[in-house]
């Protein structure tokens, strides 16, 4: 079969179109209400996934089930007369699909994301029954993941290997525009581990184990050709991750070549913090109170045991100073040891670095890394730094 389409009412474009599909290796018997199939294929083809401005995704409406009540008693008689139609298939393969993957709350026009081709394997497909499966995704935009695992629909429950490498991070830009005045120019998301969904054993929804590496990151303040944060490489091999209750906890982040910029204005305000956008309260909730708060509670409980940095430089200037005092601090590198998102937690930090050519900066202390204005107690010690500068 060619050219098959489904879409929405009222859409002038199919939400699903499918350039062939094929049948092969067919059993039916009635008697037994079975429908056996070797292989069904889906060869070539288009999908929009569209999460609307009001929050609806159009693939779930699509697939509703039709709720009026003809079709409800139709459905029920057909239970009532005896064994229900079963069906099984040895292997279902999407091979050459497009996937055009919009959000319309952040980005009005166009698609956020396009993946292309994406190539899908099914194996001992019955509905009820464990099933192996296979994913291989290229996206656009650069970068590639593969997913292989165990799909298991009476849970429902998956456990999958993931391996997704050199994922580019730019198509993100309209949700870094929602919530700060940054531009990223380039980074790279790559990242091995176990995706687990339903296991009871986890203690959570789902959870996520392994390593990542975020490299080649740099942002810039929106108009600006200036990197105000950047590096080469940001790596952990042990990372876990749980939702539904959610938990991120890493043990250590190896952070190579940071590049940054940390101005204190003539005001003392930071320029890492104004570049965030800030919402005013609600007309029903006091000045300042964020959801933290609100709930008394983390909404998203992070640990970090250990940030190690490497061979970074840093622009700093206080600009509140008379004289106001800037410099460049290169080969900057160190620790900060014990970050958490837990009400009044202190990291404690310890870094140094080489000031011009014979200059030693010094930055110790502790700080609470999730919210420095309830907490910072930083020092910053210059040494043996020309009077020039």
């Amino acid at each position: 079969a060619k050219k098959m389409h489904a879409g929405l009412l009222g859409s002038p474009e199919p939400t699903v179109r499918v350039d062939r599909l094929a049948l092969e290796g067919g059993t039916f018997d009635l008697g037994q209400r079975l429908l056996t199939l070797s292989r069904v294929g889906f060869d070539g083809g288009h999908v929009e996934v569209v999460r609307e401005a009001g929050g609806e995704i159009n693939l779930t409406q699509l697939l509703a089930p039709p709720q009026s009540g003809a079709v409800r008693r139709g459905s029920e008689e057909a239970a009532a007369k005896g064994t229900p139609w079963r069906y099984a298939v040895k292997t279902i393969e999407l091979s050459g699909i497009t996937t055009a993957i919009y959000d319309r709350t952040v980005k009005a026009d166009g698609p956020l994301l396009t993946l292309n081709p994406l190539d899908v394997l099914l194996t001992d497909v019955d509905g009820k029954s464990p099933m192996g499966f296979k994913a291989d995704i290229k996206i656009d935009a650069g970068g590639s993941v593969t997913a292989a695992g165990t799909v298991d629909p009476s849970g429902p429950t998956v456990e999958s290997r993931i391996d997704a490498t050199g994922v580019a991070l730019t198509p993100l830009q309209p949700y870094i525009d929602s919530v700060a005045n940054l531009e990223m120019h380039s980074g790279e998301l790559s990242s091995q581990g176990t995706l687990q969904y339903g296991m009871k054993a986890v203690g959570a929804d789902l959870a996520y184990d392994g390593g990542l590496n975020l490299a080649k990151l740099r942002l810039t303040e929106s108009g600006s050709k200036d990197t105000l944060l950047g590096w080469q490489a940001l790596k952990t091999d042990q990372l876990e991750l749980r939702l539904a209750p959610n938990r991120l906890d890493v043990k250590e982040i190896k952070l190579d070549r940071p590049v940054g910029q940390l101005i204190i204005g003539e005001d003392r305000t930071v320029n890492l913090v104004q570049v965030f956008k800030t919402e005013p309260p609600a007309a029903n909730s006091p000045a300042g109170s964020g959801p933290s708060k609100a709930t008394g509670g983390n909404v998203f409980p992070v640990s970090i045991q250990k940030l190690r940095i490497d061979n970074g430089i840093l622009d700093f200037a206080d600009l509140s100073l008379t004289p106001q005092f800037g410099t460049k601090i290169h080969e900057l590198g160190g620790v900060v040891a014990g970050m958490s998102s837990t009400a009044d937690s202190r990291a404690q930090v310890q870094l140094k670095g080489n000031v011009d050519e014979y200059g030693l900066a010094k930055i110790g202390g502790e700080i609470n890394v999730f919210d420095p204005v309830a907490f910072t107690d930083i020092d910053m010690t210059f040494q043996n730094v020309e009077m020039t500068g």
